[in-house]
Parts: C-alpha cells; structure tokens; sequence
C-alpha cells in the first residue's frame, strides 16, 4: 500500500504502532505521543513526548530485506532524552539515554558501548545514507555528489540501519536530505552518547526536519561545508 504522499505502509507498520501506543498509554497515559502511521496524541502540558516509527524502512522491510527496525523516542522539556532502534531480523538493538551513555546488544547477546568512528577526514571516511534522491528534492544533488567523491567510498546502508552502523563505529558518516520527527529523534541520544555530533543539513537543530549530518564531532564540520 502506498499513502497519500507516496511512501510505502504495510499492515505491519500500522498493527505494530498500535501496539506501542497501547503499551505507552498504558503506563505513561499523561504524555504525548507522535507516530508515524496515526495522529498525534496532545495532553496539554505532558513534559514529555514520545515518538514512534514501527518500521524505519518499510522499504526495505516490504522486499524481505533485513535492514530495517523499529525506533522509539523520548523527548522531555529538555530536548531529547532516549532513543533506541530494535533490528528485529538483525537480532541487534541500540539504545541511548542522555548523559548515561549509549549501547549496542549484537547478534550473540553481547552488550558494550557504542563508540562513534574517530575517522576525522573527509577522503578517509566510509558515508552511507538512506536515498540519494532526498538531496534532489532540495536541489542539493550537485552538492551530495560531490562529497560522494571526495569519501573512501559511500554505500546506501540506510534509514535506522545505518545509524546503528554510525553509531557502533562501522562506518563514519550517515547524511540523510529528510528526516520526520519520528525519524531523527530516536537518532539523537544515541549519536551524542556515542560520542558524535548530529545536526541538521544547516548544521542546526536536528529536530527541523531539514535533513541530517551525523559523524564525529572533528568530521563534522568538513561534511556540513558542502551543504551551507
């Protein structure tokens, strides 16, 4: 199935945010929630607010292609708080809680610290996203492609798969030209905690929705310049 904006939804996508929602109003009845597949969930003055994305990648998700997973956010009058990506098929999880740190459960069970690359050069860095038509969409095509060139070499290991990539020190970029909420927010303590910096196309607020640049914090710089 396809929504009014073109993007693929499966009956998946919809029956699994149902079921975070149930579980979230269950135990958290006061906060806002923010999914991808339904409405908003507004109560007033909630300190926090949760994001959903049941399946970021639904892409790849509907073609039997395991580089997808589920994210879920917290966000408190603070900024954001908690993100975890779950890669179900992967049998991995991420996790990332502000100022506690950020971790990685791989395929044997075995939990460490996520670690973000320390790769600190454009020529040598390995920079994956999640499409390369996002940055046509801003007529930003020119400007992606050539700092396609200038990387070791780039790979679309893309939506949550590549920030969990990012995130575990397997590849040292991930740019992405759109982000929704539910997409980014998740992203957000599990990049700083790992050790990176993420910010928007701009290099400003991640939480715009005008893209994403996330790397560590002595790349940074050096990939944002060939957007601003």
């Amino acid at each position: 199935m396809e929504k009014d904006n073109g993007s693929e939804v499966t009956k998946a996508d919809r029956d699994s945010e149902i079921l975070i929602r149930e579980m979230i109003s269950k135990d958290f009845p006061e906060d806002n929630v923010v999914g991808e597949e339904f409405e908003n969930i507004e109560n007033g003055d909630a300190k926090f607010t949760w994001s959903i994305d049941p399946i970021d990648g639904t892409r790849a998700f509907s073609k039997g292609v395991p580089f997808f997973g589920t994210m879920i956010g917290l966000k408190d009058e603070s900024g954001p708080l908690f993100g975890m990506i779950n890669l179900p098929a992967l049998g991995e999880s991420i996790w990332g809680y502000r100022g506690k740190g950020a971790f990685w459960k791989n395929q044997r069970g075995e939990v460490s610290k996520c670690c973000i690359s320390k790769v600190d050069s454009v020529e040598a860095s390995v920079l994956s996203t999640s499409g390369a038509e996002y940055f046509k969409d801003k007529n930003l095509d020119d400007r992606f492609y050539d700092l396609v060139r200038k990387t070791k070499f780039h790979r679309t290991w893309g939506d949550c798969y590549g920030y969990s990539l990012l995130a575990t020190g397997r590849i040292d970029v991930m740019i992405d030209g759109s982000l929704e909420f539910w997409d980014i927010l998740p992203l957000i303590p599990i990049i700083r905690e790992s050790g990176g910096t993420i910010t928007d196309l701009k290099g400003e607020d991640p939480l715009s929705g005008y893209g994403a640049i996330a790397c560590h914090p002595d790349l940074h710089q050096k990939i944002l310049n060939h957007f601003i």
